[in-house]
């Protein structure tokens, strides 16, 4: 949720519909538009202040299209059907309310007749001020969207608000417009700081704090979008990162703008809500934009029109031309102030007192009593002798202080001092003059800001025409700030960044001494790099094996980092990277067990799972974390097999599998082409083992758990009994060794790899499975059942 308390937020409407397959959503989104530079009331005015946007799209019974589209429009609030409250433990209404409050969006039920078009299109076409709704054909064909849409426009009762006739746009939008990212993404990756842990550091704690290096609160409110959404348009990507090394390349621009000009903005976001609403305005709101229109915002301009490098045309187009009409409309602004307030009041801003007579002769007073209190600090300082200055205060109004401590006892005992407090800085105290001319400053400072009061108003009128160039301001200087932080970022955070090279339909990843953003800058840790080489034809799956607490989890995380930094348009943590543009980040890691809602760590797991079978492409990078976990290990090797193989011949996406089913290490000998074996090294001794963070070739068919139990303090006679039944227990089973390539016909649940015709069987049905509409045992049942039904399992009562 946005830190500005006050502002508008996006709300939402849903209807879904099932149909034999799929589910269809209509989603209707409200929100705030940025206007373009402007003043209100004259004839370029862009009155466009909302924006309906719809969305239609198929889903799976887990709504996954559904939880991308929430993380990236973080509404505020969500209408519903009432239909959809009878029953919030079933179905489409159980998965809709865990998805909501995942993401704390608020759910408001609406009776079902407001999801009806009665009269939409007259209703859009006075929201919309459109004469004629033939240009909104298509929007006006997507039946489940409009329907949220009429919902939308009842629930909030716009109709009835005729100030917003004519305010409002209308268009179809599009989920593959930005990479699609869930909300395991968002926090397993730590691309966000966790909303639970208040304490993060300032950097190392999340991609955002990291890269969130410039100075504004707008800046940062613009980045939280940007990593919720990254682009997948090359264009737009090659154009941030043109900025970006820009200020690389070009230091003392770089630091000159970050701490003399972005330092000086004020929250130029927060003050045009502000204004907009004529809600607490004070008068320092209104000097605030005036101070940035006449300082920060003209420095800034200079700097930018200064530079002639390379991409000059670019910085004109993004900053330079737009600044310059920013600050053309901002004049009439500036005149406003300057006339209206007396700015030589500062730091206590009144009204210029030349507006009104009464206003007039309450300043001559005013300023009759700052020179009696003058006489009076000049009359103690004669008389009562000391090093005496005279202050305001929040109490008293003024009070003296004499620096000298040891001075109390003697001004103690004079009949006309008040001692107030001894502090460290000295002894404040007041006489009986300072008094009352203090009160009668109180008396006359209330009485002209009452004085004061409307005509501020009027000026407050006035600067509210002003709002839509705040916005324009405002989106210019965020998305300066943003890029200046990534810059600073690429020279400062960790060993530096490269620019990466991205290909729109690229067919690698080379990441060359690549490392991970967050974890390099913790405390103590002295981070090893690590390559990166997956080739879709040749090694587009890798599994990496490899002892516990060796890396294998940050490794593939890492990976997924570097790609959202990347496609924001940051530079990224290694010497040397090249990627394609993904579509979609779909990650599994870390299920934990979500009780309050009766899921188990291995229902969340196959949920995760279906999810991916279900919406992973060719272009997708999906990154899996220890599958299999939850349940018994013969269900979670099958599962890991069989999933395996969907994503490495049917989707075809580029993977990062770490797993310590070593079993599944013989799939190259299935799939000598798109499949590879790395792992993580480290060197065991007989009481210990030393982790060496290194991801190289190969299979690693330990995990050395043993190891690190010993290195956790267990005892050692329970060491030396895990040690033997470890040992029996690899007695048992049947290695999938390199020695023999040869398959057995039928799995025998030892640990070999089941036959392929009942793993491509088992992966297309558990993708089918409608995981999400059964309750957990059924759930787990079900799968169990389909392990059975094709032989990945022999028939046992569940564990």
């Amino acid at each position: 949720m946005s830190d500005l308390d006050d502002a508008p937020q996006p709300e939402i409407a849903i209807q879904i519909k099932n149909t034999k397959l799929l589910k269809q959503v209509g989603v209707a989104v409200r929100r705030p538009r940025l206007r373009r530079s402007c003043v209100k009331g004259q004839a370029d005015e862009d009155t466009k202040h909302w924006e309906f946007v719809l969305y239609a799209f198929s889903d799976s019974s887990e709504l996954t299209n559904l939880e991308t589209l929430l993380v990236q429009i973080v509404p505020s609030r969500c209408y519903l059907p009432a239909d959809l409250g009878q029953e919030p433990h079933v179905g489409d209404s159980k998965k809709l309310h865990s998805l909501l409050k995942t993401l704390d969006v608020a759910n408001v039920y609406t009776k079902k007749n407001l999801f009806k078009e009665t009269n939409l299109e007259s209703n859009l076409g006075r929201l919309l001020g459109a004469a004629s709704m033939a240009a909104y054909k298509n929007e006006l064909d997507m039946e489940l969207a409009t329907g949220s849409l009429a919902c939308l426009i009842g629930a909030l009762e716009l109709m009835s608000d005729a100030e917003g006739f004519g305010c409002y746009t209308l268009r179809e939008g599009n989920l593959s417009s930005a990479m699609q990212l869930d909300s395991s993404a968002i926090w397993s990756l730590n691309l966000l700081p966790d909303p639970a842990n208040k304490s993060t550091t300032r950097y190392g704690g999340s991609v955002l704090e990291i890269l969130n290096r410039g100075k504004t609160p707008m800046g940062r409110r613009l980045l939280e979008r940007w990593i919720r959404q990254p682009l997948v348009n090359l264009k737009d990507i090659h154009e941030r990162q043109n900025i970006v090394q820009i200020f690389v390349d070009d230091t003392s621009l770089r630091m000159e703008l970050l701490d003399e000009c972005m330092k000086a903005l004020p929250d130029l976001e927060r003050l045009g809500i502000t204004l907009e609403k004529k809600k607490n305005v004070k008068i320092d709101d209104l000097v605030n934009v005036y101070d940035a229109a006449k300082g920060a915002i003209p420095r800034i301009l200079s700097l930018l029109s200064n530079y002639e490098g390379e991409c000059a045309s670019i910085m004109q187009d993004k900053y330079t031309t737009p600044l310059t009409k920013i600050l053309n409309d901002l004049s009439g602004y500036v005149e406003l102030i300057e006339e209206v307030v007396d700015l030589d009041t500062r730091p206590n801003l009144v009204v210029n007192a030349k507006h009104d007579e009464d206003l007039q002769a309450l300043r001559n007073e005013w300023n009759d009593v700052l020179a009696d209190i003058e006489d009076e600090h000049r009359n103690a300082r004669e008389t009562i002798g000391g090093d005496i200055k005279c202050e305001k205060d929040k109490v008293r109004e003024f009070v003296f202080r004499i620096i000298n401590t040891k001075e109390e006892a003697r001004i103690s005992k004079l009949p006309y001092v008040h001692i107030c407090q001894v502090l460290v800085s000295g002894v404040q105290f007041t006489t009986s003059k300072l008094k009352a001319l203090a009160g009668e400053h109180r008396r006359i400072k209330q009485e002209y800001e009452k004085r004061q009061a409307n005509l501020l108003n009027a000026a407050i009128d006035v600067a509210t025409t002003y709002v839509p160039v705040l916005e324009a301001a405002t989106s210019a200087l965020a998305e300066l700030d943003v890029l200046l932080g990534f810059a600073h970022a690429a020279c400062h955070a960790g060993s530096g960044y490269c620019r990466p090279t991205l290909e729109e339909n690229g067919e690698c990843v080379v990441l060359t001494s690549s490392r991970h953003p967050c974890v390099e800058l913790q405390d103590q840790v002295d981070f090893i790099p690590n390559d990166y080489h997956l080739v879709r034809d040749d090694s587009r799956f890798q599994l990496i094996t490899g002892p516990n607490m060796g890396g294998k989890s940050t490794y593939i995380r890492q990976l997924g980092t570097i790609v959202v930094m990347a496609q924001i348009g940051s530079f990224v943590p290694a010497d040397v990277a090249r990627l394609p543009v993904f579509d979609k980040l779909l990650v599994r890691v870390g299920a934990g067990d979500l009780q309050q809602r009766g899921v188990s760590t291995f229902m969340m797991e196959m949920l995760e799972a279906s999810a991916i079978l279900h919406k992973a492409t060719d272009r997708s990078l999906v990154i899996i974390d220890e599958l299999g976990r939850g349940t018994s290990t013969y269900d979670g090797f099958g599962l890991a097999w069989a999933i395996s193989e969907y994503l490495l011949n049917k989707v075809r996406a580029m993977c990062l599998f770490a797993t310590h089913f070593h079993e599944l290490t013989a799939l190259a000998q299935e799939h000598p082409r798109g499949f590879t074996n790395k792992h993580v090294t480290a060197v065991a001794g007989d009481k210990q083992i030393t982790m060496v963070y290194q991801v190289r070739d190969g299979a690693c068919m330990e995990s050395f758990g043993v190891h690190v139990a010993a290195m956790a303090g267990f005892p050692a006679s329970v060491i030396a009994c895990a040690r033997r039944k470890s040992h029996e227990l690899e007695s048992f089973g049947i290695k999938p060794s390199s020695s023999s390539s040869k398959r057995p016909a039928e799995s025998d649940c030892s640990g070999s790899a089941p036959p392929k015709q009942a793993r491509v069987a088992f992966a297309h049905a558990f993708a089918a499975l409608p995981l999400v509409d059964l309750p957990a045992d059924e759930a787990v049942a079900a799968v169990r059942s389909l392990l059975v039904a094709n032989r990945l399992e022999a028939a046992s009562p569940p564990v």
